[in-house]
């Protein structure tokens, strides 16, 4: 084992040596026929997406993997994509599967046809591009095409995929343990709730962004974080795990795996007994007086808490993610809930990310984000949101 000296910033190859650095980046699938005649005709839209695009270009034929289910890697390709282009020009088995799946699972291609082709029956009167010849060198479908993704991206859901999905978003699973505040808590400032609060904010959060993105019958597990299935977060899968150790088993396991021979490693320890116990955040030194003082209890002032939101590789496959979500209290991880759901706030820890050399898309790169929620003096919902401090890791030991 190493000594204890920081090597640098952690990198995706280092992290885990089975990975491919380009695949982290977001793509757009291209369906259309694989019939050599559209090859050119791919490489130029791939051409033009690339030049123009933040996106990479794939094709399911292009991308080999030996052994593999074809379209078991047609399908993750599909809902994986932040963008799906459907050229349906040619009426080949492919294009109907492949645009049948993505529309099933609310992905709405954007439709193009080549100029004098007719669209299969059940696609005439739906709005598509038409290009003539190749497509870069129909200025006015290029300018169309690219509008059109521009569009897509634009919208929530580009932020939220880069947020909540690995490689492969499925199987997955969501474990919470909401608990019902007592009627004597000894915390003046959890009201009685009009507003989703708390740890459910984090559970209809990533459902809703889960059910946006893959659509409504492709949504995660939801499981109870004190009853879990022995064995279980050993499984190749994505996991979301909202609240602190003292509340979810599933933090409670992942936290230190996931952080093993690296630095900061964040842990979320009780302090105090009987009355005066509470879970604190530490992992950084100069935020300690933040992260463990108390909750200001005069009822006077709007009331504070911080959260903290780390996501990793699963510690067993790169394939997959671990996010943990979890606040000192019930605000902290209402806090934390809203930054990896909201898309303003995505941006923000983007941001913030970018400035420490991580990148929000490399999936298989860890990062760690301290965020501020504060409770508003009508008790209403912790709607004033604020990213403290984020980061990547630095290696401190070989294992």
């Amino acid at each position: 084992m190493a000594g204890s000296s920081t090597e640098g910033l952690l990198t995706m190859n280092e992290h885990h040596d089975t990975t491919h650095g380009s695949e982290s980046r977001e793509y757009c699938f291209v369906i259309m026929s694989y019939m050599p005649c559209y090859d050119p005709i791919y490489e130029q839209l791939r051409g033009l997406i690339e030049s123009q695009t933040s996106l990479r270009c794939v094709r399911a034929d292009r991308q080999p993997e030996p052994g593999r289910d074809l379209l078991g890697k047609v399908h993750e390709m599909i809902l994986g994509a932040s963008v799906v282009i459907a050229d349906v020009s040619e009426h080949s088995p492919n294009v109907y599967y492949e645009y049948g799946y993505a529309t099933a699972h609310d992905r709405r291609p954007i439709l193009i046809l080549r100029e004098g082709s007719e669209p299969p029956t059940d696609l005439v009167g739906k709005e598509s591009l038409r290009y003539r010849g190749v497509p870069s060198d129909d200025s006015r479908f290029s300018e169309q095409l690219i509008e059109c993704i521009n569009q897509q991206l634009r919208s929530p859901l580009p932020e939220q995929r880069r947020m909540l999905t690995g490689p492969r978003p499925f199987p997955a699973y969501l474990i919470a343990a909401p608990r019902v505040p007592a009627a004597d808590s000894k915390h003046f400032w959890h009201p009685h709730e009009r507003h989703t609060f708390g740890d459910l904010l984090g559970v209809t959060g990533i459902l809703t962004a889960y059910g946006n993105l893959f659509g409504t019958r492709l949504l995660p597990e939801m499981l109870h974080a004190k009853y879990l299935a022995p064995g279980i977060l050993a499984n190749s899968a994505n996991f979301f795990c909202i609240g602190s150790p003292k509340v979810n088993d599933a933090t409670a396991y992942f936290l230190p795996l996931i952080q093993r021979g690296l630095s900061p490693s964040w842990e979320m320890p009780k302090i105090g007994s009987g009355a005066d116990d509470r879970v604190v955040i530490t992992g950084k030194a100069h935020l300690n007086d933040r992260l463990h003082a108390p909750i200001d209890e005069r009822q006077e002032c709007p009331v504070s808490d911080y959260g903290l939101i780390i996501r990793a590789p699963h510690p067993h496959d790169a394939q997959h993610i671990v996010l943990i979500v979890a606040g000192r209290h019930s605000i902290g991880t209402h806090a934390a809930c809203m930054a990896v759901v909201r898309q303003d706030l995505i941006a923000s820890l983007e941001r913030h990310l970018k400035k420490a050399g991580v990148s929000l898309r490399d999936t298989c790169q860890p990062f760690w984000a301290i965020v501020r929620g504060t409770l508003l003096r009508d008790r209403s919902v912790a709607e004033e949101v604020e990213i403290i401090e984020a980061g990547g890791y630095t290696k401190t030991s070989r294992i």
